[in-house]
């Protein structure tokens, strides 16, 4: 493939950098996995390969860690990493990035519920693992959610806050957003075994501290799908549109029996991202949430003082549903007859 100018310089900076710290310091890569989500005949895997000490292989940063230090990794591209799911393996080799995005199929159907991937870096001999969701083909219902100002207070359409709530803030100090942990907890009660899927612009550097303040705040677990920072071959920034895009359409592929509940904000592009996809995808869509930043939270930073396009509801028979905490949105979802009532 070939890449632009700010994504050919970007590879000869890392090739530069990975061979000093390597010959110098002699690090070697480390595994940082994440979690998935699969059919019982296809599991996608999820890992980085990142250069560090060779006597570190920790992947778990401190909770009191600022959002900044996250950031701070080196990428191992070309590595080649085993992934084995029960007593089956394979090896792929990390992208440009240090990623592997693998769809892994299964020779022997795995049991619907939560199973382990297990990575090792051949060069290195680090190992991680990760969770895997393996999703019941009877189940009908399934959630994806956005992260920054859905379900953590972020702040997001405000550039200065966004930094520091990114970059400065402490893991175990942010917040989340009211009632949201309820909503999600109460749609799969509601419909057991249903998945959920976070999918976020954010960057992958963040996924540990991401898992950590779900769990934290009682979110169910579930899937990660986040991004990566840097040029691509396109342009110096990726496309947060595109990459939510892209894997909402994977999911709809690969799950055709699950109606999907697409709960976001209306402080980026998640209303118009959503009202696309029910668009293109009729009857896979069971309903819409969206999350409304109030007037004070936009004047605020004097920027992003309307609420996000909603997109051409006319060609889209869905519910859509907007308030501004998790606890209006599942208040409305019972009165609309999405949830029985508590």
């Amino acid at each position: 493939m070939k890449y632009g100018l700010a994504a050919r310089v970007e590879d000869v900076a890392l090739n530069v950098a990975q061979g000093f710290v390597h010959q110098v310091f002699d690090w070697l890569p480390r595994i940082e996995a994440y979690t998935s989500i699969g059919t019982p005949h296809r599991v996608r895997a999820l890992c980085r390969t990142l250069l560090s000490p060779a006597e570190e292989y920790r992947t778990e940063p401190s909770p009191s860690m600022r959002g900044f230090r996250s950031y701070i990794c080196l990428p191992s591209d070309g590595e080649q990493v085993e992934i084995r799911i029960k007593n089956q393996r394979k090896l792929v080799v990390t992208d440009r990035g240090g990623y592997i995005n693998d769809d892994f199929t299964m020779l022997d159907p795995l049991t619907p519920g939560w199973h382990t991937i297990h990575f090792t870096a051949t060069r290195s001999g680090a190992t991680a693992e990760s969770k895997v969701y393996i999703v019941d083909p009877r189940v009908k219902v399934g959630i994806v959610s956005d992260i920054d100002d859905t379900a953590m207070v972020t702040v997001v359409p405000r550039l200065a806050l966004a930094v520091w709530n990114t970059l400065g803030e402490r893991v175990g100090n942010r917040q989340p957003v009211a009632g949201m942990a309820d909503l999600f907890n109460t749609i799969i009660e509601a419909n057991p075994g249903a998945p959920i899927v976070y999918l976020s612009n954010g960057a992958w550097n963040t996924a540990k501290s991401i898992q950590r303040f779900l769990h934290k705040w009682d979110f169910p677990d579930g899937a990660l799908f986040l991004t990566d920072f840097g040029p691509t071959d396109t342009g110096i920034f990726r496309s947060g549109k595109a990459h939510k895009i892209r894997m909402l359409n994977w999911l709809m592929e690969e799950f055709p029996h699950i109606g999907w509940i697409l709960v976001g904000d209306d402080g980026q592009s998640d209303p118009e991202i959503y009202t696309e996809i029910a668009r293109e995808h009729p009857g896979r869509v069971a309903a819409i949430g969206i999350r409304t930043l109030s007037q004070v939270e936009r004047i605020i930073w004097l920027t992003n003082t309307h609420p996000a396009p909603i997109g051409d509801q006319e060609e889209v028979d869905v519910p859509f549903i907007e308030a501004p905490n998790g606890n209006q949105l599942l208040a409305e979802f019972r009165n609309l007859g999405l949830l029985p009532n508590s």
